[in-house]
């Protein structure tokens, strides 16, 4: 039947459907007077101020690094072109709504590689529809554009092994080409996620190991390009070199420790200087205060460990909002089923060499919550690469029962 209907005309209308979904949650579900745009909004509206990417110290704003510029900047730019008003808010989730609608059709060229168009085609409806990712497009996030450029970067990657594994004598041009473009992307993603520099390594690395040097060297070339312009601009302000973020050693402490270390962190933090150096001392004294911590408490660390990762990969055990019957709804069975569709990827390795990559990226995102902590949009931004596994798992569940039937 899908096949009779034609599959653009299918995904394009699936896409199309995700972007009124999302346009119409915006206008009912969005705050649209004074939303929570955490420090994105904070530091966009400094910028709009004229007092530069400046951020919260203690008692006033200070020479800043602790977010990747990319979002903070957007929404200057809409700020000052439309305005720091209800327009300008809904402007922003307009963009939301595009990327996500894009996402769903880039997602549905990814599972086509992955498994073939059925299974790509109810992914995307699945993505479309689900009230979960049609929420996160009504929020002033990173989710939405992360997921657009984790679920591109993971495409191309793809297209990039497909290309030279199968086209023998055209494999350099065509290689080359998503090298290139991959690096674009890759650079991008470190505007956003400071974290995307493991990604950023990693290819680097897989390149090499699979003998593409040349290659290997023209993508992470790309990436420091890419990113230079920001990496400068730290240099400059800091006089130290800062490729993306100063947030590393808070986001570690944040994850590790307890009511006494956190006095403890908030009576060296008051000794420091608001000055240009804030960011970067306060980051020092969070590593140290996180290390003591951890030395001193293993046991407990282990646990913390534990308890993070389930409330990654299950539910969240800090937080009651995101306990959400509506969320459950949707994120448990699609835990079940990708665990099903993870187990006979494994029995296929044919099909399980083509998906590595995704299971790269979980075992990434599970070590970044152990490193650092989590929080609620950790999983929704993860869940989207399940998906596609979590339907294989279902088709492949229907089949089998369908076989002991008859």
């Amino acid at each position: 039947m899908v096949t009779n209907l034609g599959h653009n005309t299918v995904i394009y209308s699936i896409a199309g459907l995700a972007f009124i979904l999302r346009i119409v949650a915006s206008y009912f579900m969005a705050d649209l007077q004074t939303p929570e745009m955490w420090e994105f909004g904070m530091i966009a509206r400094n910028l709009l101020n004229g007092e530069g990417f400046t951020f919260e110290a203690l008692t006033k704003n200070v020479p800043s690094a602790f977010m990747p510029p990319g979002l903070p900047y957007i929404y200057y730019i809409v700020f000052y072109l439309i305005g720091d008003n209800s327009t300008g808010y809904f402007f922003i989730l307009l963009l939301n709504s595009v990327l996500a609608s894009t996402t769903v059709v880039l997602l549905y060229m990814l599972t086509s590689i992955y498994f073939n168009r059925t299974i790509a085609i109810i992914t995307a409806f699945f993505t479309a529809i689900s009230p979960v990712y049609i929420y996160s497009a009504t929020s002033f996030n990173s989710i939405v554009i992360y997921q657009f450029l984790l679920i591109l970067s993971l495409l191309l990657f793809s297209k990039l092994f497909n290309q030279s594994n199968t086209y023998a004598g055209g494999a350099n041009r065509v290689s080359m080409k998503y090298t290139i473009l991959l690096g674009f992307v890759s650079g991008i993603f470190l505007y956003f996620r400071a974290e995307s520099l493991v990604f950023i390594l990693f290819i680097t690395f897989y390149l090499l190991k699979n003998k593409f040097v040349s290659r290997s060297v023209v993508y992470f070339f790309i990436c420091v390009i890419m990113i230079s312009p920001w990496t400068i601009r730290n240099y400059i302000t800091f006089g130290k070199l800062i490729p993306v973020s100063t947030s590393f050693g808070y986001n570690f402490y944040t994850g590790h420790g307890d009511e006494a270390s956190t006095e403890i962190y908030k009576q060296k933090l008051s000794l420091i200087e608001e000055d240009k150096n804030f960011e970067i001392m306060k980051s020092n004294i969070a590593l140290e205060t996180a290390f003591d911590y951890i030395k001193n408490n293993p046991v407990s660390e282990v646990k913390e460990s534990v308890r993070k990762v389930f409330s990654l990969w299950v539910f969240d055990l800090y937080r009651q909002s995101s306990r959400n019957p509506v969320y459950l709804i949707m994120w448990l069975p699609v835990l079940f089923f990708f665990t099903i569709g993870t187990f006979r990827l494994f029995q296929n390795r044919k099909k399980y060499i083509i998906l590595k990559p995704v299971y790269y990226y979980l075992v990434f995102s599970t070590l970044l919550v152990i490193v650092f902590f989590n929080i609620p949009r950790y999983q929704v931004q993860m869940s989207i690469v399940l998906v596609p596994i979590a339907v294989f798992g279902l088709l492949n569940l229907k089949h089998k029962m369908k076989d002991k039937i008859t």
